[in-house]
């Protein structure tokens, strides 16, 4: 009790810096941008690694950095202890719309640092970094290296990070703080596949257009279509069209969220297209090419393309389809898939495939990314989930997430972070506030617990990995 209250003293102490920093972090417009300015990740994830190297640098701690891809800062290795990770990332997911304060001008506004990038993950790196002060300021010798790591293109498939672990031995047992506490010993795979259509659309449709980014549910999608008096008569006292001189723009809009989670969201592509379908807006030939779009958000679980399931640990698949776009008069859709952390990532390929074919499309593109799962039985699980319910008097148990983080690229690796404890922002309308979402934000007091409560997890984690380096002695 005495280590947790001073542990927790000690962030309250430096709440005024951490507030500071975070701001300015979260003020660069880190989306990743591959190869811009002849940089890997573009400019503004560079301006973040150096943000963050300076940072790390003034508080006195060795840094490494691996170009771009992945920096990493921490006391002087002592080669004889076993080393802890934390890993944070520094890039964004786009803005994207509906924004009531500026995205990247970040507020602090009663008692929330409002901006893209404060939730997730750069509350993280800048916390990180400061908990390792915390130790060495409170005179705390965990028994283990503590080092912190930082990437750049976690939300675009974390290239970076898997690159570096190729290249460069990993720390024995690494957390990552990208999630919600008590302990995420599990990340359901993600698939990423684009699908593009074998038969152009008629010239009735000019653009289709929706989503900003795979891993994002759309908030907004278009079709423009060619002006005809029978289109005109059709769209006729509508909110959702806009009569110009020679087209006419059907606007739809949902609720944006991550699409790991699509369950609760309004997903705009979907409506748009069906909107198209149900309301006769496209001829029956056109109707025909956009009908597998359709079928890629009938549901949130991929029912339609033959690939729903469900296991114990994980739950049900979900998909989303979160990108439309119309190449040369081809209708294309790109769909994230999160699968269950026992299914096989192939056989989700063959089902697609199949469904694809029969709905006269082409699969464009495919990644998968497998799933992660770490022992639920294993005692740094335990020791992690004991840590978070002391300190809270809660009762949570481990649990497996459809998010996925930095933990699936490396080995021995699991999440532990802050966000199931945010409470929501009373400032906001729903629909904004959260991780992906709009006015994205931070409860700076929540924000200082949860630090506590991480660096108590990660002296607990190197008790238990120091006492297993001796044992194995």
């Amino acid at each position: 009790m005495q280590l947790k209250a001073r542990v927790e003293q000690w962030f309250q102490d430096h709440r005024s810096e951490l507030v500071d920093e975070l701001l300015q972090l979260v003020s660069i417009p880190s989306v990743t941008a591959y190869g811009q300015d002849g940089l890997p990740y573009g400019r503004a994830c560079h301006e973040a690694m150096d943000h963050f190297e300076q940072l790390a640098k003034r508080m006195g701690f060795d840094v490494q950095r691996d170009g771009d891809h992945v920096i990493s800062a921490g006391p002087t290795v002592d080669p004889a202890k076993k080393t802890l990770g934390l890993w944070a990332h520094l890039d964004v997911v786009p803005p994207g719309n509906g924004w009531l304060f500026a995205p990247f001008t970040p507020v602090l506004k009663e008692g929330y640092v409002i901006g893209r990038g404060s939730d997730d993950n750069k509350s993280a790196a800048v916390g990180t970094i400061f908990l390792l002060r915390c130790l060495r300021e409170l005179g705390i010798d965990p028994g283990c290296n503590v080092k912190v790591f930082c990437g750049c293109d976690e939300e675009c498939g974390s290239r970076g990070v898997a690159d570096y672990v190729s290249r460069h031995s990993c720390p024995d047992f690494s957390i990552v703080p990208d999630c919600g506490f008590p302990v995420c010993h599990g990340e359901k795979g993600i698939i990423t596949v684009a699908f593009r259509s074998q038969q152009r659309v008629s010239s009735a449709i000019i653009s289709l257009s929706g989503g900003v980014a795979a891993n994002v549910i759309p908030d907004t999608a278009q079709a423009v279509l060619a002006r005809t008096p029978q289109l005109e008569a059709a769209v006729s006292g509508r909110s959702d069209a806009e009569v110009l001189e020679d087209r006419i723009i059907i606007t739809a809009h949902g609720t944006s969220g991550h699409a790991g989670f699509p369950i609760n969201c309004t997903n705009a592509v979907k409506v748009l297209i069906d909107t198209l379908l149900a309301d006769g807006l496209v001829s029956a030939e056109d109707a025909s090419v956009l009908r597998f779009v359709q079928d890629v958000n009938h549901d949130c679980y991929a029912t339609a393309l033959g690939a729903a399931m469900q296991d114990e640990p994980s739950g049900s698949l979900t998909c989303a389809g979160t990108i439309l776009s119309l190449e040369d008069g081809f209708p294309c859709i790109t769909a994230n898939i999160r699968y269950c952390v026992t299914a096989d990532g192939g056989q989700i390929h063959s089902s697609l495939s199949k469904a694809a074919a029969e709905g006269g499309y082409d699969i464009a593109s495919f990644s998968d990314s497998a799933p992660n799962y770490f022992p639920k039985d294993d005692p740094l699980v335990d020791a992690l989930t004991g840590v978070y319910n002391d300190f809270t008097g809660d009762s949570k148990q481990p649990y497996i997430m459809s998010g996925g983080t930095y933990a699936r690229q490396l080995p021995r690796a699991l999440g532990f972070g802050i966000g199931s404890m945010q409470p929501r922002c009373p400032l906001l309308p729903e629909g904004h506030g959260g991780a992906h979402l709009p006015d994205e934000c931070l409860h700076v007091d929540t924000w200082l617990r949860a630090l506590a409560i991480l660096t108590l997890g990660v002296i607990e984690a190197c008790s238990i990995l120091s006492s297993t380096d001796q044992q194995e002695v």
